[in-house]
């Protein structure tokens, strides 16, 4: 059409041009000419605000056009690079892009995916990716209205088979980048998705930061693995970091991926994010692993997770699994709801998700044994065929190491250490054996003057903190004296923890270095207390980025102790449900950090936790001196940090699974026992 328009201003323009021989009058020329100009002009504003509208790009815009050459290398036009896309792509025209890759084989699938979850979606939310257009003339398979729910992509350069499946994932994402979809969901034609619990859980992530969310622990990646069983959900921002150097380096760096992994798209996917400093965080609520129509009722029915999507579902289930989630009153996504949760409700949650990672750890055993089975083989360009084919071979080439993380780079950590009058001879010790290397202006110690030996007075900053009681119930006030001296020394995070914790210092470093600083987040323990932001459980640490710290005191620091203040009356004192609610009344998010212990461990279990691997022992909660200085030694003899394998992934899942449980009992604990301690406001 673009073509044809330009061809009948071309004429036009010819016409004039004779005209203007034929006739004296010159300016009458000129006008004539800025005419057809300004008329040109406006077809052209006209159609690209019909092209932006549209709900079905054109076939040439859904087209990746590559070439191939001699040596096997592709090509993408330069018209496909990002920076020419970025001109042409309105922004955020499309919050959450579905894209199913499928193939020939699939079309009775694909068809119970357009009659169900997919059918509601907007126009523009949904791609298929492996299927030619249907003519709905011919068509015996599609309806016409179905046909016109998605944009279709044959994707003729991938194969028709399991291993084309990793070249769907990269035509999907491309695709869905290019259209400027916020998220990128690529799911398969036998998941079903509730997109009215995944979209928004994805409200609460910010697209404009590269993050992956899936299902951790498939395959040999740097970055901890993926399972795309039940989806993987691309930010808009970790497109573009992943293609940062432009489509064709994005194609060939996922071909190389693939032949890496054998042909596993979702392990590809994980490395090249890995590479470009992309993080991978768990979804829960992707249900990867099949799911029993019996089970199905009650994960529908569960506030914590909520279910996003559900694998191994055939056409007929479809519909099943479709009535299903309409005979279920739509989810409630108010923070007044969550603020107003009981504590049954919040113990009901916590041990949901404990079942999540189960379930997820079982999933992972289970996809190590099949993919072991499965022959490996390398991804090579037919160009004759322009599609993908599998080449076996005898070996494999080595998995490339991921250097995104600078091991230079250790992040700037304060520990703030809140304790009593009573409490020194803990403070002490905690000073001489965790904390014992840090150096003083990386500790501070809340609620105690400085002591009058000098040597003990030189290992930390000392905060007597006059305006705080010396009692439980000021520890509110502690921890925002904490935060507050943190803030103003302008370290990276601001860890609170108590006299009677121990923290592996190390391991800890080694953690919020994969998290980032600039960013607005609370680490801890989610759980306890009402706040809408999912409750707080300090007993295990508190960690607060200074992003977070930023915005929480973006009035000032008088206006954050009065709002904490008040937050801490409104909840019966607790420092932790208190700085949750102040964190969540200024947009900052709370995230879980597993391997913090606000439990109490027996000697025995202490050590085993220092030995997992997954999660990594970060702090221990209710340790006495003597405890302190015995697992101080635990610690200082297993001194090496562990780098995981994909054989140990497993193994890791089920730590993490265990770890989840474990908080699920203490949240519980924790509420009883909150509840049976009597309010008292000191400030």
């Amino acid at each position: 059409q673009a073509a044809a328009q330009a061809f009948r201003v071309h004429v036009q323009v010819q016409l004039a041009l004779s005209s203007c021989h034929q006739h004296p009058q010159m300016i009458r020329c000129l006008l004539l000419l800025l005419l057809l100009a300004f008329t040109a002009d406006a077809n052209q504003v006209v159609r690209s605000e019909r092209y932006a509208e549209s709900a079905k790009p054109s076939s040439q815009n859904r087209h990746v056009a590559v070439h191939v050459h001699a040596n096997g290398h592709s090509h993408v036009d330069a018209k496909s690079q990002i920076n020419h896309r970025k001109k042409h792509v309105k922004a955020n025209s499309i919050k959450v892009l579905y894209s199913v890759g499928a193939g020939t084989g699939q079309q009775d699938k694909v068809r119970a995916v357009l009659r169900t979850w997919a059918a509601k979606l907007s126009p523009g939310q949904l791609q298929i990716i492996g299927l030619k257009e249907p003519k709905t003339k011919d068509s015996t398979v599609f309806a016409p209205e179905e046909v016109a729910r998605a944009s279709w992509n044959a994707a003729k350069m991938c194969s028709d088979s399991h291993d084309g499946g990793a070249c769907k994932d990269v035509v999907g994402l491309e695709s869905g980048f290019s259209k400027g979809a916020d998220w990128v969901v690529l799911v398969g034609a036998d998941n079903y998705v509730v997109t009215r619990n995944l979209e928004p859980e994805l409200a609460k992530h910010d697209p404009a930061v590269p993050q992956v969310l899936g299902i951790k622990g498939c395959g040999d990646c740097a970055g901890g693995g993926l399972c795309g069983g039940g989806g993987q959900v691309f930010s808009r921002a970790a497109l573009e970091k992943m293609m940062e150097k432009g489509t064709q380096q994005f194609f060939s760096e996922e071909q190389h991926a693939a032949q890496v992994v054998g042909m596993w798209g979702d392990v590809a996917n994980c490395q090249v994010a890995t590479n470009h400093g992309v993080p991978l965080h768990d979804l829960p609520g992707l249900n990867g692993w099949r799911v029993s129509t019996a089970e199905l009722q009650e994960k529908l029915h569960r506030k914590s997770p909520k279910a996003f999507t559900f694998h191994y579902v055939g056409p007929d289930e479809m519909q099943t699994y479709q009535a299903m989630v309409d005979g279920i009153q739509e989810f409630v996504h108010s923070a007044e709801t969550d603020a107003e949760k009981s504590a049954s409700e919040a113990v009901e949650s916590a041990f949901g998700l404990a079942s999540w990672y189960e379930e997820r750890a079982r999933y992972i055993a289970s996809e190590e044994i099949r993919r072991k089975k499965r022959s490996v083989g390398s991804l090579v360009l037919d160009s004759a065929e322009m599609t993908l084919t599998h080449k076996r071979s005898s070996s494999r080439p080595a998995a490339k190491e991921s250097h995104h993380h600078n091991a230079s780079a250790s992040p700037s950590i304060l520990f703030s250490i809140a304790a009593g009058s009573k409490q020194l001879h803990s403070v002490e010790t905690a000073l001489s054996t965790w904390a014992g290397h840090l150096s003083p202006e990386r500790v501070q110690v809340v609620g105690i003057s400085r002591p009058a030996d000098d040597g003990l007075a030189g290992l930390a900053y000392w905060d007597q903190a006059t305006q705080c009681e010396d009692n439980h119930a000021a520890g509110a006030c502690k921890d925002v004296a904490g935060l507050v001296d943190g803030y103003r020394k302008g370290h990276d995070w601001v860890v609170l923890v108590g006299a009677d914790n121990y923290v592996v210092t190390r391991n800890l470093e080694h953690e919020l270095a994969k998290w980032n600083p600039n960013e607005p987040q609370v680490l801890g323990i989610k759980g306890c207390g009402a706040c809408s932001g999912g409750g707080l459980c300090g007993g295990g640490g508190q960690i607060f980025s200074k992003a977070a710290l930023k915005k929480m005191m973006a009035s000032g620091s008088s206006e954050f102790i009065a709002e904490e203040k008040s937050s801490a009356q409104a909840v019966g004192m607790w420092g932790d449900v208190a700085n949750c609610v102040v964190a969540t009344n200024h947009k900052v998010p709370l995230h879980n950090l597993p391997g913090l212990y606000g439990w109490k461990l027996t000697s025995e279990a202490l050590t085993t936790k220092i030995q997992t691997k997954e999660p990594s022992a970060l702090i221990f909660h209710y340790l006495s001196a003597d405890d302190m200085r015995r697992t101080h030694g635990i610690v200082g003899h297993f001194h090496q940090l562990y780098q995981s394998t994909a054989e140990d992934r497993a193994a890791e899942a089920l730590g993490l699974a265990r770890w989840y449980h474990e908080r699920a009992t203490y949240i519980q604990e924790e509420q009883d026992a909150r509840q049976l301690r009597p309010f008292f406001g000191v400030f």
